[in-house]
């Protein structure tokens, strides 16, 4: 016969009954939702690396579509990548400052509106601006938990 408490699982021997074994079972502390934490984490790095990553690939289509040199067109990703690495630490006082959820899903945001702002530019410096600046501080955002 197997009896279960709030922590414990306790099996007894119905032929003999001479004996009882006690299992200690706990339950997840997050209620069992902590492998859809771990997809999500995984998916917002698979989308934040292949978004970094992808630049190389529109590098070329960039230049031919705004008709700009080479250098200013660098600057695009290498704007990215600046205001990634030079906001940390202001993302990482938000999060204290805030709760992490909060500072988190602000990032969510400015990488929509980032995303959406590149499909719309028109030049060189509005892409500086959609994708360096508006969707480079989502990445911040993102990364400070």
């Amino acid at each position: 016969m197997t009896s279960v408490g709030s922590n414990y699982v306790v099996d007894t021997d119905e032929g003999t009954g001479d004996h009882d074994t006690a299992v200690e079972t706990r339950s997840p502390p997050d209620g069992g939702w902590g492998w859809m934490c771990v997809f999500g984490c995984a998916l917002m790095h698979f989308l934040v690396v292949g978004y970094n990553r992808s630049y190389g690939l529109i590098y070329m289509r960039l230049r031919s579509r705004f008709d700009s040199s080479a250098a200013l067109t660098a600057w695009i990703g290498g704007a990215n990548i600046a205001v990634r690495m030079g906001c940390s630490p202001l993302s990482n006082a938000l999060s204290r400052r805030f709760s992490a959820r909060s500072v988190v899903f602000v990032g969510g945001l400015l990488y929509g509106a980032g995303c959406v702002l590149n499909a719309f530019a028109t030049s060189t410096e509005d892409m500086i601006f959609s994708y360096s600046l508006m969707a480079g501080n989502h990445l911040i955002c993102l990364n400070s938990v």
